[in-house]
């Protein structure tokens, strides 16, 4: 077997490398029209160096850079520069390929993606979304909710205690209301030793504040705090200067 190769798309970029996972891999992993992204914004996203936030898509797979390509899966990343945080946004693994122990070594390298696209920057926290298996728009999720989860917790990510609501995306018609808000323990300097994370852990609200403005503001045109949403959202964070942060698996019990 080959060695496992990573393939970061802003700095390496390949249209048919990018069609390929996209078409063949995100699509069916992501049917929802308002759940995910379009090709065109992707692919010009990852060419533009000076669009906020900064863009990366890391590709793994083998011969990644010959003419019979095998992809193994793909992890979207985002940096936003004002607040300093980064954005797992979507980790898919081929089906052919799930089982295998192949997401582990792709988030890490996700991760340092973040890491460089802040270019020296220290990064404030590294957030991710993902279905709540207890909301009904979750069923439409071709993978199993709850084993996404259980996947999601072995990668290191904690479940952020907050009313997260996703702002809609660029071309989409409304926001998402069926996704719980995650930091990964990178954010709180644990690189490796995920298994040996404590149960609580805690994030400073006025993180989360600033990233929530500059996320609404790229993906809406504004952040409007009189907006019901956001207002929730704020006024909660006003209330609980330090947030709660507890092992994904918990949503499981």
């Amino acid at each position: 077997m080959d060695q496992l190769q990573f393939r970061y798309l802003s700095s390496d970029y390949s249209e048919d490398l990018l069609k390929n996972f996209y078409y063949r891999i995100f699509v069916p992993a992501f049917p929802l029209f308002d759940e995910r992204e379009d090709f065109e914004l992707w692919s010009s996203l990852l060419r533009d160096k000076s669009s906020s936030p900064l863009s990366e898509i890391v590709l793994s797979g083998y011969r990644l850079g010959e003419a019979d390509p095998v992809i193994v899966g793909g992890q979207g990343v985002e940096y936003y520069p004002e607040s300093k945080c980064g954005l797992l946004t979507y980790l898919v693994i081929a089906p052919e390929f799930r089982g295998r122990g192949m997401a582990k070594p792709l988030v890490k390298a996700g991760l340092e993606a973040i890491e460089c696209l802040a270019g020296g920057n220290k990064v404030r926290a590294y957030f991710s979304e993902t279905n709540d298996p207890s909301n009904p728009q979750s069923f439409n999720d071709p993978q199993n909710p709850r084993e996404r989860v259980a996947m999601l917790d072995k990668l290191g990510f904690y479940l952020v205690d907050f009313p997260y609501v996703q702002p809609r995306l660029k071309g989409r018609g409304d926001r998402y209301y069926g996704l719980k808000l995650m930091a990964h323990l990178k954010t709180w300097g644990y690189d490796h030793n995920w298994t040996q994370a404590p149960a609580r852990l805690e994030l400073e609200s006025s993180i989360l504040a600033n990233y929530l403005q500059e996320f609404y503001r790229v993906t809406e045109g504004e952040f409007d705090s009189t907006d019901r949403d956001m207002k929730r959202m704020t006024d909660f964070l006003y209330q609980h200067p330090r947030l709660n942060c507890r092992p994904l698996r918990e949503l499981l019990a």
